[in-house]
């Protein structure tokens, strides 16, 4: 399911329901309505550009899976895909290379411990299938270089993946309320998708949101009499 910012339409597999000024056309309410309104309201903070979609996921771990799932079959073809993250990245991204065959390129920071430009730059290659970096870094809270490693992405065609589980909430508040800081989201060019922890209460629950509505892993396969796709919808009723 996509959930776009604006014009909103939602993709639920075979149960699909349009979105007309914030309000489904079906004729019951969806138990899907508080996966709208969170997607829809982190879009609009964070500026998010027009077609830009978002789902909840079941934790940082899913996000992470689909995300490196979705840039490895983006580009089916490599024998030997890679990713390019700094040694602060959240190891969630790790375990994710692992368990779907992706090699991960682990560069080391600099003495401030931010993701150094020329390195991460010189690492993306032709097998590189993603470039993830953190805003900030989920253990000593740094921002990385988004805009300038968003920029060297983009000119080598390698999606960048912005980690801001840690503090992004905080980030976009804060340019809100008038506080220069880095760039970090969308507005970083290059930037393709990014995560934000929800509030982990019952169920853990992370957003990711997507620069463009495409579906960043696929649905359960369909099989005789049955369409599955599963959501993560006790989480985000949990984090609503």
């Amino acid at each position: 399911m996509a959930t776009t910012s604006s014009s909103t339409t939602t993709s639920t597999g075979p149960a699909d329901e349009t979105v007309h000024g914030g309000r489904a056309s079906s004729a019951r309410p969806s138990p899907l309505e508080p996966e709208r309104r969170l997607v829809g309201f982190a879009l609009d903070l964070l500026d998010a550009p027009e077609g830009a979609a978002g789902e909840v996921t079941s934790g940082g771990d899913d996000a992470a899976l689909r995300v490196v799932l979705a840039a490895r079959e983006a580009r089916p073809g490599l024998h030997a895909p890679s990713l390019v993250l700094p040694d602060t990245g959240d190891p969630a991204y790790l375990r994710a290379a692992r368990a779907l065959g992706v090699r991960a390129v682990v560069i080391p920071t600099d003495g401030a411990a931010r993701a150094q430009v020329g390195p991460m730059a010189q690492a993306m290659d032709e097998q590189t299938v993603l470039a993830v970096v953190s805003a900030p870094s989920p253990a000593l809270g740094v921002v990385d270089p988004v805009t300038w490693i968003g920029t060297a992405a983009s000119a080598k065609r390698v999606p960048l993946h912005v980690d801001a589980r840690a503090g992004g909430w905080l980030l976009a508040c804060g340019e809100r309320l008038g506080r220069v800081g880095p760039t970090w989201g969308f507005a970083a060019p290059g930037v393709t998708s990014l995560v934000l922890d929800l509030p982990l209460q019952q169920r853990a629950a992370t957003l990711l949101l997507q620069r463009s509505a495409v579906p960043v892993a696929p649905c359960a396969p369909h099989g005789p009499g049955r369409a599955s796709a599963p959501r993560t919808v006790p989480g985000a009723a949990a984090a609503w």
